[in-house]
C-alpha cells in the first residue's frame, strides 16, 4: 500500500507566526495555494486558509498569529496510507494537508494535495 511519503511534495510553502498578513496573502497568491502551514522551528502550529483571511479586514498591523487556525489542525503522518490522507482531506474539507514526521515531534516535512492522492489512485 502506497504511503503519504511516496506521493507528498517535499517543497513546503509555509509561513511563520510572525509573518505579516500582507506577506502571507502575497505568498498564497504567487504560489497559488489555498492554505499555508504555519511553522515554528519547523513544527506545525497552525494553518492559514483563505477563509481565515476573508474574516479579517485589510490591516497591515496583523500578523499570521492573529489570524491562523490553531484548533482542528489537520495533518497526516508520512507513514500514513494514501487512503488515510484521502479520509483526512474529506473530514477537514481541505484540498491539501501538511505532512509531519510523527504526531509527537510534529515536524512538517511535506505537503500532500488532493491531486497527489487522485494521481496515486489512478496509478493503482
Amino acid at each position: 500500500m502506497e504511503k503519504v511519503y511516496d506521493i507528498m511534495k517535499k517543497h513546503i510553502v509555509a509561513v511563520s507566526e510572525d509573518t505579516s498578513m500582507s506577506a502571507a496573502i502575497k505568498l498564497m497568491e504567487t504560489s497559488r495555494v489555498p492554505l499555508l502551514p504555519v511553522l515554528r522551528k519547523g513544527r506545525i502550529v497552525g494553518i492559514l486558509t483563505k477563509e481565515c483571511i476573508k474574516r479579517q479586514q485589510a490591516n497591515e498591523q496583523l500578523k499570521v498569529s492573529d489570524c491562523m487556525k490553531t484548533d482542528g489542525i489537520y495533518f497526516v503522518e508520512a507513514s500514513d496510507s494514501v487512503d488515510d490522507a484521502a479520509r483526512a482531506m474529506m473530514q477537514s474539507n481541505l484540498p491539501r494537508l501538511a505532512v509531519v514526521n510523527n504526531k509527537v515531534d510534529m515536524e512538517c516535512i511535506g505537503i500532500v494535495t488532493a491531486t497527489d492522492v487522485l494521481k496515486s489512485k489512478n496509478k493503482a
